[in-house]
């Protein structure tokens, strides 16, 4: 009975000492979001929006995002999706993309996004989860364009047109350069639901090539498309 007890008690205190880190932490965090969105504050009212939106991007990028706007833009008209909508998503798609792995995990943390195996083992994908927040949290993006960033390297079941629309703008805008992509774009102007799960079936076979995992979600988007 000592032992357990001592066991017990052996556990409570390593329970009661991680709780006392993950508050520290929180606190560490929050006090970090407060001066971040402090500067935010500042930069906005210095600075056009567009301006702020580069500066937070790395700049061999903005071509990309500038490319991925202007297609979203493109295909919200075709298809009948919100066309401001699709440009903000567009432009912001990538937002907090320039962000080490470890900055990444860590607005996961601060915004309590949950991770599933997928998104821990592949941190470069994460940019599209903070990447939602921060255009919602920060610059009041509505929750249309939140979904679309969110989505838009996995896709989903269930995507609306507006998250397919910037699923396959972010892969196949000019700037992009690969085997394939032109198929994309000729099946992008006829048909959005063949071009996205194209562009999924492209990504997973390229993952399992790679003997690397696939994301959950994107199993889930494709056989939801072809249903």
């Amino acid at each position: 009975h000592k032992l357990l007890k001592d066991k017990r008690d052996e556990l409570m205190k390593q329970f009661l000492d991680t709780v006392r880190e993950v508050r520290a932490l929180r606190r560490e965090v929050e006090e970090e979001l407060m001066t971040v969105h402090g500067a935010f504050t500042v930069a906005s009212a210095l600075m056009s929006s567009q301006a702020l939106e580069q500066a937070l991007l790395d700049p061999k990028r903005i071509p990309h995002v500038l490319g991925c706007r202007d297609t979203a833009a493109k295909l919200a008209r075709q298809y009948g999706a919100d066309v401001t909508d699709a440009a903000r998503a567009g432009l912001l798609h990538d937002i907090t993309k320039a962000l080490p792995p470890e900055l990444q995990l860590q607005l996961c943390r601060a915004y309590g996004i949950p991770l599933d195996a997928f998104g821990q083992e592949n941190p470069k994908t994460l940019h599209a989860l903070t990447g939602a927040w921060v255009a919602r949290e920060i610059f009041g993006e509505n929750q249309a364009v939140f979904r679309a960033i969110e989505s838009h390297t996995t896709g989903c079941a269930g995507m609306d047109t507006l998250q397919k629309i910037i699923y396959i703008a972010d892969y196949m805008e000019p700037n992009r350069d690969f085997p394939g992509v032109e198929r994309l774009r000729q099946a992008a102007q006829t048909d959005l639901d063949r071009a996205v799960c194209m562009g999924l079936e492209m990504t997973v076979d390229t993952l399992r090539q790679q003997g690397r995992r696939v994301a959950r979600d994107s199993l889930q988007a494709i056989a939801w498309l072809k249903q």
